[in-house]
């Protein structure tokens, strides 16, 4: 069976991801709409002006396909053709990639404005440094 980099089975469409912020976001709940505007970089604020810090896995990343899957509704092709488009236009650069998933629980749980996605596993129901506001489960985003 194959495992990715953290020794973990590679996420699948039955992998619950989980969307976090940092504890003092006012977010509470995103939608797939919400996500993919945040994801794609058309909303760079929270709703009290805080910048948001979207931390995305890199391209190749099974957890980042089936995240873009689920919220951006594209392949890895789609995704990379937008960004490209994006450039091209002089249009925003896309998330910053972080391989490590605990490194993403770190920066969500340190930088104000951030968010990013992890397997759920890695994110404790009493973390006090991050909330959950969102979920993918079998390929649906969800609410936490």
């Amino acid at each position: 069976m194959a495992t990715t980099r953290l020794g973990a089975q590679p996420p699948g469409p039955e992998t619950d991801i989980a969307v976090i912020v940092h504890a003092s976001a006012p977010a509470t709940r995103l939608g797939r709409n919400e996500l993919a505007s945040v994801f794609t970089v058309s909303r760079r604020t929270w709703g009290d002006g805080t910048t948001i810090l979207a931390f995305n896995s890199p391209p190749d990343s099974p957890l980042r396909q089936a995240f873009d899957r689920a919220t951006l509704g594209m392949d890895t092709d789609q995704v990379s053709r937008f960004w490209i488009d994006q450039r091209i236009r002089g249009g925003t650069r896309p998330p910053k990639h972080v391989a490590d998933p605990n490194l993403v629980v770190k920066l969500c749980s340190r930088l104000s404005g951030a968010i990013g996605y992890v397997p759920a596993t890695l994110v404790g129901r009493d973390s006090r440094e991050v909330r959950i506001v969102a979920r993918v489960r079998n390929g649906t985003v969800i609410a936490p």
